[in-house]
Parts: structure tokens; C-alpha cells; sequence
């Protein structure tokens, strides 16, 4: 849905999704409009200029053109506009992804076509089995999530939530601003390629929606789904092989380790960490179809793999901040 305003008249330009269309066609009154959001993705801050003279600071920003609406749920809001009680705020929460756990690919150790920040997925044990007889037993970058022999860590993405800034005063995130503290996260990937996983196991978790681009959306509550989080400060449980997030020490000696939230592990407002692993869909694991038809081929230690590159996206429910994954799935022979 797009507002326009530009004659003087007020323009309303509504376009239903394909989920929307199909409520409206129901014809059982079904269709009501209960929730919406609101957005800004086409909005370029950094052009504010405060020392202008009064009444101009924000005129190139009031300038900017409209998106248009349109109907791809992948892309429609992708920055969100959201209320907070407390006016006082000088940082806003984010997710960051945990390389410290997991080690992301940084492209050089595996060679051409790394996924930058994100990471290589094993499609199947034999493709984990090639890899590690043609690298190294077990390599950085790499989700082993089909391999039930290899550590944990491996085989399992984690990211951390909290306050980011070097003029933030370490501590729990919870003690001073409850509200931004993140307790639910929404994960979208493509089912055709992927699962979403516990961190434990590896067993399969249930998606609450797919939509007709096959993009799955699995939501996970702090209190309902603890297997994913990792034990909380007042004593919620966590998951068993979810690192526990926590500071060390007291008072000014107090310290955050291995977080990308807490710069220097002295500065930073730690909020929740969320874990899940990633496991190959039986199609993926078990045919090469879905990598010809979609992926190409890259060579990596002298042999050959398909691949297909996706995205996994991690949604604070709470907050509306987004983080992308960038992973490259796979297939040996």
C-alpha cells in the first residue's frame, strides 16, 4: 500500500496481496483489515541538514519520491516504523549474527563465491564427507546441519540482540528498558531448499505460515520455544546448546564475551540470544534437480559442487529489526 500526495488531494493506493485477494474472493466477509504497518524504506535521513534555517531542515527529505505499492511480500517493509514509550532513547536495539559460535564465511580460506557474512550449507553426508576430506576436518563457514557426529556449533546459526555503542554502559538490556528487549523472532526461508531446526538436535520445526512463494515463516517465543534461546538473567531456562548470554563479573569490571553486541566486551546492553539450526529439505539433500534448475556450479579445494544461493531473514517481533543471512547451499555429485 502506497500514500500519495502530491495535487493537493489525498491519495490512497491500495494493492492486495495474493493472500488478500484470496480472502476478498471468499465472499464470507472474512476480509477485514484488523492490522497494518507502516514504513519508510524510501526515506534517506542522512539528507536532514540542522543547520539550516528554520522550517528547511527536512525539505529534501519531504521531496523524496513515493514507492509505488506493489504485491511481493519479500520485499514490501522492510523498515518498519515503530512506537517507544520512553522519549528519552539515544540507541535503538539491533540483531547481529554471532561469528564467534558459528564462524561466518569471509571468502578467502574456501575460495571463490563465498557467501560473504553468511555461510556455506551442506546438502547431504556426502557432501560434508568430500568437504572435510578435501579441507579440513571441520571448516569456519560451513553448516554441517545434516552430519549428527560433528559439534553443535557447526551445525547451528546464533544471533544477539541488545543495545550497540561505545558510550553505552555495559549491562542487561532488561534492566533499563524492558521494551526493547527482544522475546520473539520470526525466521523466513525458502522451503523448497531449507528447515528450520532446534539447536539441540536438529530435529524439524513446524512453520506457522507458508506462502505461495514457498517462503516458510516459523515464529519463536522466549517462555514457549526455550530450546532456541539461551538461559535469561532472572532465570528462564534456555536451550542446551544455546551459549548462555550473560556478563561476567561485577560492577566495573564486569565484562561481555564473544558477542557482537558488546564492543571491546566492556560497552554494550545485552538483550536475548536466539539459535536455530538449518537443515537441508528432502528434495535438496536427496536430487540434484532443484540445483540445476535454479543454481550453478563453483569449485572449491579443486572440486566441483552445485550450488544454489538463498537468504535466511531473522525478524525482531518486538522491535521490527531484520537481519539477512546469506547461505550457499551445497550438493556434491
Amino acid at each position: 500500500m502506497a500514500f500519495l500526495d502530491n495535487s493537493g488531494d489525498i491519495i490512497l493506493d491500495a494493492v492486495l496481496t495474493d493472500t488478500g485477494r484470496k480472502r476478498l474472493a471468499m465472499g464470507d466477509g472474512s476480509f477485514v483489515v484488523s492490522k497494518f504497518a507502516l514504513g519508510d524504506d524510501e526515506i534517506d535521513y542522512s539528507l536532514y541538514v540542522p543547520t539550516t534555517g528554520s522550517g528547511y531542515q527536512d525539505l529534501r527529505i519531504l521531496k523524496l519520491s513515493i514507492l509505488e505499492s506493489f504485491t511481493d511480500n519479500t520485499t514490501a517493509l522492510k523498515s518498519k516504523l515503530i512506537t517507544y514509550a520512553n522519549n528519552t532513547l539515544t540507541h535503538l536495539p539491533v540483531v547481529r549474527l554471532n561469528g564467534n559460535f558459528s564462524a561466518t564465511n569471509q571468502g578467502t580460506a574456501t575460495g571463490a563465491g563465498a557467501p560473504i557474512g553468511g555461510f556455506f550449507m551442506v546438502s547431504n553426508d556426502a557432501t560434508g564427507t568430500q568437504i572435510q576430506n578435501t579441507m579440513a576436518a571441520i571448516t569456519p563457514g560451513f553448516l554441517y546441519s545434516n552430519s549428527r557426529d560433528l559439534p553443535n556449533n557447526f551445525s547451528h546459526i546464533v544471533v544477539d540482540q541488545g543495545l550497540v555503542g561505545t558510550d553505552v554502559t555495559i549491562g542487561y538490556l532488561k534492566d533499563e528498558n524492558v521494551e526493547l528487549v527482544e522475546t520473539s523472532y520470526i525466521v523466513e526461508i525458502d522451503y523448497r531448499l531449507v528447515r528450520a531446526g532446534t539447536p539441540s538436535d536438529n530435529s524439524q520445526a513446524t512453520p506457522n505460515f507458508i506462502d505461495d512463494d514457498n517462503i516458510a515463516s516459523y515464529y519463536f517465543v522466549l517462555g514457549t520455544d526455550n530450546a532456541y534461546f539461551a538461559q535469561q538473567p532472572e532465570g528462564t531456562p534456555g536451550g542446551t546448546y544455546v551459549p548462555e548470554y550473560v556478563l561476567t563479573g561485577q560492577g566495573d569490571t564486569r565484562a561481555c564475551a564473544q558477542s557482537p553486541i558488546c564492543i571491546g566486551g566492556t560497552t554494550g546492553k545485552i538483550g536475548t540470544r536466539f539459535a536455530f539450526s538449518l537443515l537441508p529439505s528432502l528434495s535438496a539433500a536427496t536430487q540434484s534437480y532443484l540445483f540445476d534448475q535454479m543454481g550453478s556450479t563453483v569449485t572449491l579445494s579443486g572440486t566441483v559442487y552445485k550450488y544454489i544461493d538463498t537468504v535466511v531473514r531473522i525478524t525482531g517481533f518486538t522491535t521490527g529489526y531484520r537481519t539477512d543471512i546469506p547461505i550457499r547451499i551445497l550438493r556434491f555429485g
